[in-house]
């Protein structure tokens, strides 16, 4: 998978995913076992959910609304290392990233809506700059 330079993720992805291949390869070359697809299901799975994982961020990144949340996030938790560590490309390591990001994104839909909704009151509190004489 290509990943967006904006992430800088692309080379950690790339040798997470070769030392995974790796550690299941090795053991089996060793025995003398033929190599099939089914050695890989595990990786397979593991692989898919970070990819879809770093998607929710690339193909959201041009809202400007994802890119104040999560550049800037809510500094509590294990927000802000989630969001790094996504953004680092860390996106298969389940003690990194938990049970992934999507507690964040629902959080970011909440804010969203939050914004969408408090808008119209956010125009009316605003009073124009007082003009000099």
């Amino acid at each position: 998978m290509f990943v967006d330079p904006v992430f800088s993720a692309g080379v950690l992805v790339a040798t997470t995913e070769g030392k995974m291949v790796a550690e299941i390869a090795a053991p089996l070359l060793k025995a003398g076992v033929p190599i099939g697809p089914e050695h890989f299901d595990d990786y397979t799975k593991t692989v898919e959910r970070g990819y879809g994982i770093l998607n929710r961020y690339i193909y959201n990144w041009p809202d400007p609304v994802f890119r104040r949340f999560f550049l800037s996030p809510p500094n509590r938790g294990r927000t802000v290392k989630t969001v790094i560590t996504i953004l680092a490309g860390g996106v298969f390591d389940p003690k990194l990233i938990g049970n992934g990001d999507a507690p964040l994104f629902l959080i970011y839909r909440l804010y969203r809506l939050w914004l969408k909704a408090t808008a119209p009151f956010r125009r009316l509190i605003r009073r124009p700059a007082p003009t000099s004489p």
